[in-house]
């Protein structure tokens, strides 16, 4: 799959991984894709710290309320702590799996072809399309500027035979 080569694809889940894995290990992962990657690793690598926030957002609200909780004499065996430790439970599984729901699409998406270094070189189809149609219209007008100096041509001919 990987061919022995650091790929985009790679690169991207590995991406995902450490944004499971350590918010530590994400900045230095993701650190070094928005420094030295593709368009396309900077989006992955965005997408990623975003969902990783959301995640340790809701983690951080969960901490809260447990430690206010745990502040009254009858937080334990309470129906709080009850609802703290159900959705903790819930919030984690849904943490493994978008990570996982990502880390299968990075491995199913098509790959793009295999590179030693992350910096891939991208175009952009919209600027290749505005740089073929400017390409075509200059083709285009070459060939009618052509046609008109042959036409010049064949009218001098005919005026020379005339005279």
């Amino acid at each position: 799959m990987f061919q022995g080569k650091w790929t985009e694809k790679l690169t991207n889940v590995l991406l995902w991984t450490a944004g499971y894995v350590s918010f530590i290990a994400f900045a230095f992962l993701g650190g070094y894709a928005i420094l030295k990657g593709n368009d396309r690793q900077k989006l992955i690598t965005k997408r990623a710290f975003v969902i990783m926030l959301l995640f340790l957002a809701v983690s951080a609200f969960l901490d809260i309320f447990v430690n206010f909780g745990t502040m009254s004499n009858n937080y334990f065996g309470s129906p709080a702590n009850n609802f703290h430790n159900i959705f903790t439970r819930l919030v984690e599984v849904a943490r493994i799996g978008v990570f996982t729901t990502f880390i299968i699409i990075e491995l199913v998406r098509k790959d793009s072809s295999p590179t030693t270094e992350l910096a891939v070189v991208e175009f952009d189809q919209e600027e290749v399309k505005e740089e073929t149609k400017e390409e075509v219209k200059a083709k285009e007008d070459l060939k009618v500027k052509e046609e008109v100096k042959a036409k010049e041509v064949k009218d001098k001919e005919k005026v020379v035979e005339q005279v």
